[in-house]
């Protein structure tokens, strides 16, 4: 009992924590919740680059507020060499590949760990990494392979380098972090949310490190420029274009918004006022539901952390930092409610990020008032993330998911027909109904059988080019369509396959197609076109 030191049960309980963590995000990766348009179509464009040599100078965009009205910002290309150096590791295999980004990704934990430690204290430390393990949403985008994952691993590699300068006060440190955070927002437009609070924090924190060091300045803005080369040759190309970012950000200040084109944005009448405080109050009530959403008692533990994170920090550092936290979990809120906005699902994780630094900070502040108050607040802490953690979830994902190796079967019965039938590679086309998704064309979710089937093929098969970098056929004679119907929360019905093939693709009903493979969330349907043209 001796060796159960005070410092050696804190070891084992990280330890402990950690290991769950790690499990929780192991089982989202045993089935491939994730692997779909955005995977898909990132393993089309390294294939495409490898091996066909085809260079991008921007990263694919996000589509932002309405969906109907689809403005389609561009990012620049980082985020998809970042994954394309993990692809080159994991030997091009999906499976390696999705494998090393849990991995990545759960560095996240460690980095809130140590940042925590080195901004505050190792107790605050601990229940920030509670805390990360058993998100909801770390978990969920843990294999989730894209954009805004992405600029999360940055976003917490530049606070902990952040926090290494603030313990060391070593200036290289500080330069380090700044690049990090201005990749963070090269990976994912809407990291420009959290930009206004971050300079402002940046410039209050760390004026007089910026003052002394002028060639701090002087090289943050030289790496600014040289990043934004390759955005800058592509806004030239497609100037006045309705592809280009320029474009786009005139179009949403003329047209007042994202969801109105006849009102302004800015907020004049006291109808817009009470839709504007509807939409903050809506995606407040969002934002802090992000630990748990099943409790209303939630919101009473909620109320007095965060006044506890606020108002007890003594220190004045550590006060501006729960400030900077707060701040940017509520800045995006009013910008996303200024421009009419009223979803918070593409900053979901950047969110849950803040939030648990704030929590934490507001927990461990509670020693000051009381011990017993404090043990209540990690006692509830513990039983409402536990609540709110998907523990039994993994237990039969299948159930809702479609995942890589019923893809990878679909693909080998296509090739299966192909030979039988001596088609040609480069003339049939590869067509996705979702299920979720009516409405789908099928020219994003259909990029992972694409990838699977042209990975071993000699020839480029699809071509993913600028703006959307979606799959397009480069050969555009198709003699055969096979059509794959994807049903993630529903029973597979043939019946409505077909029916949403003929609305979708405008086809009228024929007799001369073939239903090549069906199970309960899959219908691999195959059209001869040679058989239509012959008969007419």
């Amino acid at each position: 009992m001796k060796y159960l030191t005070k410092k050696n049960l804190s070891f084992i309980l990280i330890v402990l924590i950690f290991l769950s963590g790690f499990y929780l995000r192991f089982t989202r990766y045993t089935y491939f919740n994730y692997l779909n348009g955005d995977e898909g179509n990132h393993f089309l464009l390294f294939d495409n680059l490898l091996r066909f040599k085809k260079f991008w100078l921007v990263g694919e965009g996000s589509s932002l507020g309405d969906y109907d009205q689809n403005l389609y910002f561009h990012n620049l290309p980082y985020s998809l060499y970042f994954e394309l150096i993990i692809f080159i590791v994991a030997n091009q295999s999906p499976l390696i590949y999705m494998f090393l980004y849990m991995l990545i990704n759960l560095t996240v934990i460690y980095l809130l760990w140590q940042t925590t430690k080195n901004f505050f204290d190792e107790k605050i430390a601990l229940i920030a990494i509670f805390l990360a393990s058993f998100s909801r949403y770390l978990i969920g985008i843990s294999v989730f392979a894209s954009q805004p994952t992405n600029a999360l691993i940055f976003e917490a590699v530049g606070l902990y380098l952040l926090s290494l300068f603030n313990k060391k006060k070593d200036k290289k440190f500080l330069i380090f972090s700044l690049i990090s955070f201005l990749f963070a927002l090269h990976m994912y437009p809407p990291m420009y949310l959290y930009l206004p609070v971050k300079i402002i924090f940046l410039l209050i924190f760390f004026h007089k490190e910026i003052v002394k060091n002028k060639k701090i300045l002087i090289y943050a803005l030289l790496i600014i420029v040289i990043s934004y080369l390759p955005m800058i040759i592509n806004e030239i190309n497609y100037f006045n274009q309705d592809c280009s970012n320029i474009w786009n950000i005139r179009s949403l200040i003329n047209n007042g918004g994202f969801n109105n084109n006849n009102e302004s944005v800015i907020v004049n009448d006291k109808t817009q006022l009470n839709q504007f405080l509807e939409r903050i109050i809506s995606l407040t009530r969002d934002a802090f539901n992000n630990i748990n959403d099943n409790f209303y008692i939630y919101w009473l533990f909620l109320i007095p952390i965060l006044f506890s994170a606020v108002v007890l920090n003594q220190d004045r550092n550590k006060k501006l930092l729960t400030y900077y936290f707060l701040l940017s979990i509520l800045t995006p809120i009013i910008i996303l409610g200024v421009f009419k906005i009223d979803r918070l699902d593409y900053i979901r994780g950047f969110n849950s990020f803040y939030l648990i630094l704030v929590l934490a900070v507001g927990i461990g502040n509670l020693r000051k008032i009381s011990k017993n108050l404090y043990f209540i607040g990690v006692s509830l802490t513990v039983i409402l993330i536990l609540a709110g953690t998907p523990i039994n979830e993994p237990i039969e994902p299948e159930l809702n998911h479609i995942n890589y190796f019923e893809r990878n079967l679909i693909i080998e019965l296509i090739k299966n027909d192909i030979d039988q039938n001596s088609l040609a590679l480069n003339e049939i086309d590869i067509k996705v109904i979702n299920h979720d998704y009516p409405n789908n064309s099928g020219d994003w979710n259909n990029s992972i059988y694409w990838y699977l089937l042209q990975k071993d093929s000699p020839i480029q098969l699809v071509d993913c080019s600028y703006p959307f970098l979606t799959p397009e056929k480069i050969n555009k004679q198709t003699t055969t369509t096979f059509y794959i119907c994807e049903y993630k929360n529903a029973q597979a019905n043939i019946q409505d396959c077909f029916n949403n093939i003929y609305q979708i693709y405008d086809i009228s009903p024929e007799e001369k197609t073939q239903v090549l493979f069906r199970n309960r969330r899959l219908i691999l349907i195959k059209f001869n076109h040679n058989l239509i043209q012959d008969e007419q």
